[in-house]
């Protein structure tokens, strides 16, 4: 069974839904949850909307770990962000700094974007994911698949 991401994001009570965001679906209580709330829950998997405050918990837990206190804000560096949602990083002012080697930062994307902003690029909108200073480069995601809820 897995977790009905649109349907977790609509809930208003933050505590309920992280509280569903993070059951074990497979323990003996998420059993029951399930079972008692089957509108949260689907066979299919989903790729999002997943809430970005359950990234950034994610991402400050490994950062953390590796002895920094940075890594709610470095989600895409502390590999935080969930499988099969897709991140494009930029390199914001083609500098390189970090060896990314991948594209520039596009015009229409502030390089002072902040985490959780909604940018709009060719016409589509993102969330920015990270906005890494040191390495000077940027993240995002499509905005359907991220639930701004920070």
């Amino acid at each position: 069974m897995n977790k009905n991401w649109k349907a977790i994001c609509k809930i208003a009570d933050t505590h309920v839904m992280w509280a569903l965001a993070m059951l074990d679906v497979n323990s003996t209580i998420g059993r029951k949850f399930v079972r008692r709330f089957p509108e949260y829950f689907t066979k299919k998997k989903q790729a999002g909307p997943y809430p970005l405050s359950l990234m950034r918990a994610a991402g400050l837990e490994k950062g953390c770990r590796d002895g920094s206190d940075s890594g709610d804000d470095h989600i895409v560096s502390y590999d935080a962000v969930p499988e099969g949602i897709p991140v494009q990083t930029f390199d914001k002012f083609g500098r390189n700094v970090a060896g990314l080697n991948g594209p520039k930062l596009p015009s229409e994307i502030s390089p002072d974007a902040k985490q959780g902003e909604i940018v709009t690029w060719a016409g589509k909108q993102f969330v920015v994911l990270e906005n890494n200073n040191s390495c000077e480069e940027l993240s995002i995601a499509p905005a359907e698949l991220v639930a701004v809820d920070r």
